[in-house]
Parts: C-alpha cells; sequence; structure tokens
C-alpha cells in the first residue's frame, strides 16, 4: 500500500524549524571541514519550466554546495531504482525525466526543494553502477559524503523506491500514537497527551538497552544504512505515523519535536568489562569507547547484505570515523588491535534467542551462516552471516566489576594481515591470522542444549566421565557435524557480575552462586572453541566458551598456536 503524500504545514514547519535549531544553536553538530565532496550532485532546479533534474559534477559548481542526502532501500532486484550507468551517464548529465524517478526519489526531491535546497545525493544515480573504480572511489569517501550534508532523508518506513520517502500508516501491530492537544501560554506551549508518547528507540527500530527486538522498519534492516545514519550530522526520518529527527544533540519526534523519551529501566545499562583492574570505565574513557565499537558491530550485524562481499565495505566509513575520533591502533577485519584480546570474545545469536518463543530479529532469514567464499579469517565477527554480541564483556551496572579481570597465560604475540587491495586499509583480507600463546585443552561435546537454554544454542562441554566442565556458544551448528571433541583455548576470567545470565544449575555440586567468595575461589575462565585447520598447531574458530572450570587447564604449559 502507498502512503498518501501530505504534507501539512505542521511537518513542514517542524523540519524547518529542526533544522534552523541545530544549524544555529548545536555546537556539536557544527559542519566538519569537507575533506572530498561527493564527485556528483543532482541538481533540483536546472529547469525554469519544469520538475526535471540533472546530474552535475560537483566541481563544476562554483561555489561549495550545500546538499542532501538520501537514506533509502533498494529493495529487491524486480524493485531496484534508476540507476546511472556508464551507458546512461551523458543522458544523466543532460536532464532526468521527474516521471521517470520512482516515488521514493520524487519525495526526497520535493521535500528538498521544499526546505530550500538546490543539490541533492542519491545513491544509485550519483555513482556509476557499472563502473568499478567510480563504485570503489566514492565507497572510500562515504563518510565524508553524508557527514557534509546538510540532511539526510531517511526512507525509514520504506521497503523499496516505489513506497516513498513519506510518513507512512503504522503497522496494526504496533500501539496506536497518542493524541494529543496544544496549549499556549504566552512564549510557552505545552503539550497534553491522551497516553503515553512513544519511544524514540522503538519507533526507529534501536535495541540500545537489549531490551527489546529491532522493529520491523525496513531501512533498519539494511546494513548500508547504518552508517548513513551515524556518519550524518542531521537526519529525518519518515516513520511509521510521525516524524523523527537525529543530530549528534538530540533526538525528537512528531510527538515529542525536543525530548527523547527514556523508559523507566533504561539507565541500567551495562558496563563495559575492563580489560584490566585499573582501566579507566568513565564515559570517556576507553572501556566506554570499545564498548561504543561493540554496539556498533551489533548492531550492524542484525542487518542485511544482498552481496556478501559488502561485509567490510559498508562498515567502511563508521570505522574510518572511528579510528580518527579514538585511535584504537591497527584494523583486522572489523576488529582493532586495541581491543585485544577481549574482541576475539563475541558470540552468534540465533533467530530465537534470550529463552523467548518470538524471533529476537523478526526479519531474519536465516540462521547464522558462514559465506560461501573466504571473507575474514574465523576469529573476526565478520567472518560470520548473522546477528552477534559482546554481551560477555559487559557487567551489571548496578555493581562494580570486583572479579574476573585476569588473563593468565593468555596472551597474543602477533598477527599477519594481507589485503586484497593494499592501499585499502579499512578493506577485505586475503589472508590473516593471530600468533597467540595459551592454555589449550582437549574436552568432548554434549550435542543436547543445555536445559532451559535451547533457544540459546547453548551446549554443554564435558570430560571423559561426564562431568559438566563448561558451556558452547557455537558460531555455527554446521561447524560441529560429526564433531564429538574439540579444543578450548583459556582467554580470560569470568567476571562473577556477567551481564550474561549465569545458568543457575551448571556447577551447583561445587559451589553457591549466591556467595561471591566462592565464585572467585572457583575461577571459572571463558575463551575459543577451536578446531584444527591444518597441521602445526594451527587452529580456526568455532565458538565462545564460557564458565570454564579452571580444573580443565590444571597440569598444561602454555603453547604456541595460530589462529586463522
Amino acid at each position: 500500500m502507498i502512503a498518501r503524500l501530505d504534507e501539512p504545514w505542521d511537518q513542514v514547519t517542524l523540519m524547518r524549524a529542526w533544522l534552523a535549531n541545530c544549524a544555529s544553536k548545536h555546537s556539536n553538530c557544527r559542519q566538519a571541514t569537507v575533506q572530498k565532496l561527493p564527485r556528483r550532485l543532482l541538481d533540483l532546479k536546472p529547469f525554469d519550466d519544469s520538475d526535471d533534474i540533472r546530474l552535475v559534477e560537483s566541481k563544476s559548481i562554483s561555489l561549495e554546495p550545500k546538499y542532501v542526502t538520501l537514506s533509502h532501500c533498494w529493495g529487491p532486484r524486480a524493485k531496484q531504482p534508476i540507476c546511472t550507468t556508464k551507458a546512461t551517464l551523458t543522458d544523466r548529465m543532460q536532464r532526468i525525466g521527474h516521471d521517470s524517478l520512482p516515488l521514493t526519489f520524487q519525495d526526497a526531491v520535493r521535500v528538498s526543494r521544499t526546505l530550500e535546497q538546490q543539490y541533492l545525493w542519491i545513491d544509485s544515480l550519483c555513482i556509476i553502477q557499472d563502473d568499478e573504480d567510480d563504485w570503489s572511489e566514492q565507497a572510500a569517501v562515504m563518510g565524508s559524503i553524508y557527514g557534509a550534508s546538510y540532511v539526510t532523508l531517511a526512507a525509514l518506513s520504506s521497503a523499496d523506491s516505489t513506497q516513498g520517502c513519506r510518513v507512512r500508516p503504522r503497522d496494526p501491530s504496533k500501539p496506536t500514537l497518542s493524541r494529543y492537544q496544544d496549549f499556549d501560554f504566552g512564549s510557552r506551549r505545552v503539550r497534553i497527551f491522551e497516553h503515553s508518547p512513544a519511544h524514540w528507540h522503538s519507533e526507529y527500530g534501536d535495541n540500545p538497552y537489549k531490551h527489546d527486538g529491532y522493529g520491523e522498519n525496513p531501512l533498519r534492516t539494511r546494513a548500508w544504512t547504518l552508517q548513513e545514519r551515524e556518519l550524518s550530522l542531521r537526519t529525518i526520518s519518515f516513520a511509521q505515523g510521525q516524524l523523527l529527527w537525529q543530530c549528534r544533540t538530540m533526538k525528537g519526534s512528531s510527538q515529542l519535536p525536543w525530548h527523547e523519551m527514556i523508559r523507566s529501566g533504561d539507565d541500567f545499562r551495562p558496563l563495559p568489562l575492563r580489560l584490566k583492574h585499573d582501566e579507566d570505565c568513565s564515559p570517556e574513557g576507553p572501556a566506554a569507547k570499545r564498548d561504543h565499537w561493540y554496539s556498533l558491530v551489533e548492531d550492524y550485524s542484525s542487518r542485511f547484505l544482498t552481496e556478501e562481499s559488502d561485509k567490510l565495505p559498508a562498515l567502511a566509513g563508521l570505522a574510518s570515523k572511528f579510528r580518527q575520533e579514538h585511535s584504537p591502533g591497527s584494523y583486522y577485519a572489523g576488529i582493532w588491535s586495541e581491543h585485544l584480546p577481549s574482541a576475539l570474545l563475541w558470540r552468534t545469536l540465533f533467530s530465537y534467542s534470550g529463552g523467548q518463543d518470538k524471533l529476537s530479529n523478526p526479519l531474519a532469514v536465516f540462521q547464522p551462516r558462514r559465506p560461501q567464499t573466504y571473507r575474514t579469517p574465523s576469529w573476526s565477527w565478520a567472518s560470520i552471516d548473522g546477528e552477534v554480541s559482546y554481551e560477555s564483556q559487559r557487567v551489571d551496572a548496578s555493581v562494580d566489576d570486583v572479579f574476573g579481570s585476569e588473563y593468565g597465560n593468555f596472551q597474543i604475540t602477533g598477527s599477519y594481515y594481507q589485503l586484497v587491495t593494499k592501499n585499502d586499509l579499512l578493506g577485505t583480507p586475503s589472508d590473516a591470522s593471530l600468533r597467540l600463546r595459551g592454555c589449550v585443552s582437549k574436552v568432548s561435546i554434549d550435542m543436547e542444549p543445555i536445559d532451559n537454554y535451547m533457544n540459546d544454542g547453548l551446549l554443554r562441554l564435558t570430560g571423559v566421565d561426564r562431568i559438566t566442565l563448561g558451556v558452547l556458544y557455537p558460531d555455527i551448528m554446521i561447524d560441529l557435524q560429526g564433531v564429538r571433541s574439540l579444543f578450548v583455548l583459556s582467554v580470560r576470567s569470568e567476571s562473577y557480575n556477567s551481564s550474561t545470565r549465569f545458568p543457575p544449575r551448571l556447577h551447583e555440586q561445587l559451589f553457591d552462586y549466591s556467595k561471591p567468595a566462592d565464585w572467585n575461589d572457583l575461577d571459572l575462565r571463558m575463551g575459543l572453541a577451536l578446531l584444527p585447520a591444518r597441521a602445526g598447531e594451527v587452529f580456526r574458530r568455532v565458538g565462545l566458551v564460557r564458565w570454564m572450570l579452571k580444573d580443565v587447564f590444571d597440569g598444561i604449559d602454555p603453547t604456541l598456536l595460530r589462529l586463522v
């Protein structure tokens, strides 16, 4: 169903007010120095007597242009939008008929003109889609393209280019938006709601506090659009039933233009697990910056790509910005060297997780899987197509992390990283490995899931006498077909205050979980599950190991190994 394009004065006024307020009052939203303009832009006012537009070279514009960017879903191949190719480039530079544009592009043109903007950037028209050099060049500066735009228009609720860049009707499963009445008292206005207004992150599809799923807005499900949102200074999203505003200073909605609703309990966000006891955990400290990258990875991995090979390119703009702002070291296939070894301790999430009967991501179409061709080493989260979590690297915010910050005998001794494109430091590797030193032990797998954790995919790790030694989160189940035993690599101690729910009956015969002292004496271990990749102590990762008994590694000397 196509939404009506109603543009009442209150919507237009609201968009203009948001933009004017942000541009004049938000110091955090000052336009950054443009490092590189997009190579081409759409001129929205080239003809006095027509709504037609045309493609222009940015260098042909005399003054540095102010432009709008569009974030949208391309949709299935049958509904993909009008594109620029080598064969059509000359024609696009002459004229693009308004009627030839899909509805989403027509709406973006109309809104941009309403906001008195002359130039618009749309990826499918401004990048030559069948020119690999042009595509690579523009993809590499995507951060600058969105970061330097005046505002990004996000067709949040539209699944393809035929559905428009507009506020669409609400899905019947979503709560009805509250009605309200405004009252003016001199220079102040009071808005009275019939019932509680909607929460911003629920309307968009965020899950910042890990309480909910990701909603059902189509744009939220696409991997490329994460960096389009995160890199933009300002974004106006056309959601279901209302507009959403986001800039680097505030969030707002049609219901609450200057205020983001935060639910009670949302201030209990988990804290990052320290790399060492004295690590700074303040909001601007290294632990918080590391956790910010982990949150981006979690969000990104929950989204979908049409092309498997785009896994790292679609994140390159965000990675470039993060490197400039935080200096996190070398980049290894989505992992920063300064975040090691913590960054190795991710796990995959299955479509059904958290002990729930509903999909954790309702738009998931497959369980976690590996790409058909080599993309990254097995120790990188980017080796998986599917949602990943760094929950093991967070602790309960209500208590101090007083236990579990020791890495013991584990050490990263070196790395090998060969890029497909030598000069693309944030690109895809052709080969990569980590050299490690640590304690490795062989254990058996019980393929029966642990009680009450069937949906999480937890498997029991046992010894020769069938005593439970710990649990395994498999990366993908197919890796373990026919496997009865594997190797576990101890990485660090488990935290008593982990944000992950501890299986209550796992080691009940050994200690009382209600007594922290008992936990500290037990010294449970967290690490990686490995299988041999080839001869000579070379392994590949197949899962995350948690709550392993320290006894598993008693009498085992640290050994050198290579992880590929």
